[in-house]
């Protein structure tokens, strides 16, 4: 009896799972986009249409600018509105409405900096036809909103109603990007600070910002030989621990790589550009790609959505690509007894139905950071900082305008690289630029001064160099000492960027395609000289470790899938560093804040590599380096092998593999199918063209010549949908992860909508 009721019970349980399963299903699959292939609307002047290929590239074609806005901004709030909400309440510091308190010390961090009223600010000051523009778009977007039959599906999950978009909002998705793109809160500046007052003497040994792989545009290499006896007096006696691996690991810096290529080195004397922007990976992809044509004039490219234009692409003259200018974008102040606090603000953030408070302190150097001691002062809190001129790009064409518009441009700023239908190349910095030659470091009131801004005739530029190539990868451009100063210390290790060089000057007669190939170049170029020193420190142990040395000998020179050899010369590598720097980090007395390291140790590839290559084994706490060398390379390959049990599974590309997952995690069965991707191995790490990382890489891959957009090539992680149930959700993923290309333009037309005026 017992039996049959406790067996009855749980029949009863499944077959209500299987309901409520079945229920999130239907309510899922009412949630997608209708399918309507008319749409009357009374924000619109003209009929449009829009031909939708088999990915879900749309290719707007409107008579009048106001009508493809809304066009795009109805297609973002169909496909996209949940992303959107995400990164206007990122921006903002309100995430916490829809994850509570798991989401609270973001908002706070975020709301810091008051950027929802700064947008409100900014909106003010846009020029009027830019605000008629997003007033336009705004109504679009709402208007794909409210013609889904249910909401879309994460709101069902949280139980929330997603809030009409405006045109703050749309700001506020600008302001997001400053947060992923700059150091807003000043925390690799303040490391910095702590080890230069630490070290003061031996500060650009420990953190050197010039590398032998820095490949500038303009100038030479600056960095020269080092002598690192200095180091030997800061280690403490007996100091010898071992480094947390992770301190060796680089975290993964948002930027990209971008290249053009003039006319003399291609097939038909047509310049090329390629370009792949390199962000975190998730579902959806952070861009969603279109066509727009307005009249005969057509720009195709990439969107963010909750914005109304294209940030990168072609319009037919002229292609643009960016990467991230890293640069000193911040200023920290001492909080001491010369600063006056002008004023308190209390900002009240939703935690779920409750609200906490945050008090804000200004001062005329910023706001002071939540933990008190440092007042912070943010290019992203300036009005040059937002606004919506890169419309501008639409119609340029040439060179010399869209590098005449750069300087107006209100974003982070970004390396702006760019090619004509003339055969002509160029560069410049987009977005605001200060002139930084003081501040490397946090300083005293006394010593805090104005911000001036760089002139527009004054910005840094080049135009058609002798070599016939521009190259960028978020390293340090130019060393030119009349040119204007962004920083010294954050541009990333020279190493990609010099690669990118690297194959640049072997192309002959190149077309679209052979200079998009260097996008998937895995050669570990920087990464042989490791392999080098750890086998021969290897042969010269009297018994090396047997599968250590049958695996090491296995070195193909790529970040290649099957390659055990690079797991192991880069996790040796990353121990070896770690160990290095951990006696000096130690003596900050910082533990949270050494975790920052990750973020600032770029470069000290460049100190490391010295001292390996000089046999430096008492900085690294040995006697003996091949000794030491041998030691990391068994440890670590140990390891690794009773982490995951299983030779096969040390294997790069298993290391490697991609995990692209959507926001909200969903890791329940089903769910966790639906919404997210099974992990996919892949070739390609840090310090080389082909970046590939388990949740970061190139977000869009794209490769034009302007005037040949018919030939160009594009391939995106992911899909062009939000919505898991939808087949755009991942159509395409599969191309880019095989490295496959699909054409720029889009495929052919699957489906037409019509748009058209209501009466």
């Amino acid at each position: 009896m017992m039996a049959s009721r406790i067996w009855l019970v749980v029949k009863i349980l499944l077959l209500l799972l299987l309901l409520a399963i079945a229920g999130i299903w239907v309510a899922l699959s009412l949630s997608v986009p209708l399918n309507e292939s008319k749409v009357a609307h009374p924000d619109l002047q003209s009929q449009v249409l829009v031909d939708m290929d088999e990915y879900g590239v749309p290719h707007i074609k409107a008579e009048n600018r106001a009508d493809g806005a809304w066009v795009t901004g109805y297609l973002h709030g169909q496909s996209r509105y949940f992303q959107m909400d995400l990164l206007r309440r990122r921006g903002a510091g309100e995430l916490s409405v829809l994850f509570g308190a798991r989401a609270l010390d973001m908002d706070k961090t975020s709301r810091l900096h008051q950027f929802r009223k700064r947008a409100a600010h900014q909106l003010s000051l846009l020029p009027a036809a830019q605000q008629q523009l997003l007033d336009i778009y705004v109504k679009g977007v709402n208007a794909g909103l409210a013609a889904l039959r249910v909401r879309p599906p994460e709101y069902l999950m949280l139980m929330q109603q997603p809030e009409p978009w405006t045109a703050v909002d749309s700001l506020l998705v600008v302001y997001a990007m400053y947060f992923g793109l700059q150091d807003g809160n000043g925390d690799k500046k303040l490391l910095r600070t702590l080890i230069h007052d630490r070290f003061p003497q031996d500060y650009a040994l420990l953190l050197p910002n010039h590398t032998e792989f820095d490949s500038p545009v303009i100038g030479e290499n600056q960095a020269v030989p080092y002598d690192l006896s200095s180091l030997y007096r800061q280690l403490k006696k007996g100091e010898t621990s071992q480094g947390n691996a992770e301190l060796g690991e680089t975290e993964p810096a948002h930027g990209s790589s971008s290249w053009v290529v003039s006319g003399a080195h291609t097939a038909d004397g047509r310049a090329i550009l390629s370009n792949d922007i390199h962000l975190g990976l998730y579902l959806p992809n952070q861009w969603y790609r279109l066509g727009l044509s307005i009249g005969e004039h057509r720009i195709t490219g990439v969107t963010l959505p909750g914005m109304p234009l294209v940030v990168a692409g072609s319009n037919g003259f002229v292609s643009w690509g960016l990467t991230n200018s890293y640069g000193n974008w911040s200023d920290l102040t001492v909080v001491d007894d010369k600063v006056v606090v002008d004023r308190e603000e209390i900002e009240d953030i939703k935690v779920g139905e409750a609200v906490e408070q945050l008090t804000i302190k200004h001062t005329r150097f910023g706001p002071i950071l939540p933990d008190g001691g440092y007042a912070v002062k943010w290019l992203a809190h300036t009005d040059r900082a937002v606004n919506l001129n890169l419309l501008a790009f639409e119609q340029a064409r040439s060179v010399e305008q869209i590098i005449a518009l750069a300087p107006s441009i209100g974003v982070p700023p970004q390396n702006l690289l760019v090619a004509d239908s003339q055969g002509h190349i160029g560069w410049t910095i987009i977005g605001p630029l200060p002139q930084r030659d003081k501040a490397r470091f946090a300083t005293t009131a006394a010593e805090h001064g104005p911000w001036t801004w760089v002139e527009a005739e004054n910005y840094p530029q080049l135009i058609d160099p002798k070599s016939g190539f521009i190259w960028s990868a978020n390293n340090r451009m130019y060393e030119k000492s009349d040119w204007p100063t962004i920083g010294e210390d954050d541009f990333l290790n020279g190493a990609r960027a010099w690669q990118i060089h690297e194959s640049l000057v072997r192309l002959h007669k190149a077309d679209v395609k052979s200079v998009a190939a260097i996008q998937f170049d895995n050669r570990a170029l920087m990464l042989a000289r490791w392999h080098r020193r750890l086998t021969q420190a290897l042969e010269a142990q009297a018994q090396p470790d047997d599968d250590l040395q049958r695996l090491m000998g296995d070195w193909d020179g790529h970040a290649s899938k099957d390659s055990v050899a690079y797991t192991l010369t880069r996790a040796a590598r990353n121990q070896s560093i770690a160990d290095f720097y951990q006696p000096f980090l130690a003596q900050l007395q910082q533990p949270e804040l050494i975790k920052s390291f990750r973020r600032i140790n770029s470069n000290v590839e460049q100190t490391v590599w010295t001292a390996i290559d000089t046999e430096q084994a008492g900085l690294f706490g040995a006697e003996k380096l091949d000794d030491y060398l041998y030691g990391v390379l068994l440890s670590s390959y140990q390891t690794l092998l009773k982490e995951h049990d299983d030779e096969e599974k040390l294997r790069w590309g298993w290391q490697n593999r991609l995990r692209m997952n959507h926001p909200l995690g969903l890791p329940l069965w089903p769910l966790d199918s639906v919404f997210n991707m099974a992990p996919q191995e892949q070739a390609g790490d840090q310090f080389m063209p082909a970046i590939n990382e388990p949740r970061f890489g190139a977000s869009i891959r794209y490769s034009v010549s302007p005037g040949q957009e018919h030939l160009a090539l594009v391939a995106m992680p992911g899909g062009q949908s939000g919505h898991p149930l939808s087949e755009h959700y991942s159509m395409g993923h599969q191309r880019w992860l095989e490295q496959k290309w699909l054409p720029f333009l889009g495929g052919e037309t699957q489906q037409t909508f019509e748009f058209s005026p209501s009466r």
